[in-house]
């Protein structure tokens, strides 16, 4: 797992989103306890209180639970919601991408031409 911090996307939301993408993946299978937030703090070298932020919105976004003393688990449904959660911050993307080209007044032609040219140029990191 990695943040950028260069990026315009908050830490936190990178963690959130880089979490999901390791359990759709197999990374954490359902049940299992994920790192702790220090632990996780000192692989990312990030804040504690980001990723504990992170963690919180997991839990409301029903992908993880907390079991008190003991840590944070992969929710059973957890995969699924993790699954949906990337479909949908996808498709928001998409949809923020398609409005700023068809601003420019670019074809859906064009769009779609773009849209397979960056997919082809992007490294695949994992498949769902």
């Amino acid at each position: 797992m990695r943040v950028d911090p260069g990026s315009t996307v908050p830490i936190f939301a990178q963690i959130v989103n880089e979490i999901q993408s390791a359990i759709v993946a197999g990374v954490y299978a359902e049940g299992e306890r994920i790192p702790s937030a220090r632990e996780m703090a000192q692989l990312l070298k990030v804040n504690p209180n980001t990723v504990q932020k992170a963690y919180a919105e997991l839990v409301d976004l029903g992908v993880l639970e907390s079991k008190r003393g003991i840590g944070k688990f992969v929710c059973k449904r957890g995969s699924r919601s993790a699954l949906r959660q990337s479909e949908d911050s996808i498709a928001d993307l998409i949809r923020q991408a398609v409005e700023l080209g068809r601003s420019a007044k670019f074809t859906d032609k064009r769009l779609r031409e773009i849209f397979s040219e960056v997919l082809s140029a992007t490294p695949k990191r994992g498949i769902a």
